[in-house]
């Protein structure tokens, strides 16, 4: 993903996701994405969000696995290729990229919005449909 498409896809990101209009595919990528950088970045995250996360991300691949087209495995490897690319930017680590992808990671994996997003994926859906694809 080049560096303009990933700026509008997090700029879409938080409000789709505050809204209720995220597709599940992504939430699932910008939420490998953000932990993605923390780890990069050197930012600890403590054991109890860590587990939701891996409770989260699993759910997530679960659901789009399931309820995706043929080729969505697919789509996910590619993802997971070119996210080390993507996020290989010794800037990655300073300045907006940085605080946004802390934040997302933050709301996603607090205690409400793991629930909130596991309630949703409890209705059968098309995981690519939604905004900031």
């Amino acid at each position: 993903m080049h560096r303009p498409l990933l700026v509008i896809l997090l700029l879409c990101t938080i409000p789709a996701y505050a809204a209720g209009n995220a597709s599940v595919i992504c939430t699932y990528f910008t939420l490998d994405d953000a932990r993605e950088v923390l780890k990069r970045c050197g930012k600890s995250v403590d054991s109890d969000r860590n587990q939701r996360y891996i409770k989260l991300h699993t759910a997530l691949e679960q659901f789009i696995l399931k309820n995706g087209p043929v080729d969505v495995g697919d789509v996910i490897a590619e993802q997971r290729r070119a996210t080390h690319a993507r996020l290989a930017s010794p800037d990655t680590c300073e300045g907006r990229d940085f605080s946004f992808f802390n934040q997302v990671f933050e709301q996603l994996t607090s205690p409400a919005g793991t629930a909130e997003l596991l309630e949703n994926l409890k209705t059968p859906k098309d995981p690519m449909k939604g905004d900031c694809l």
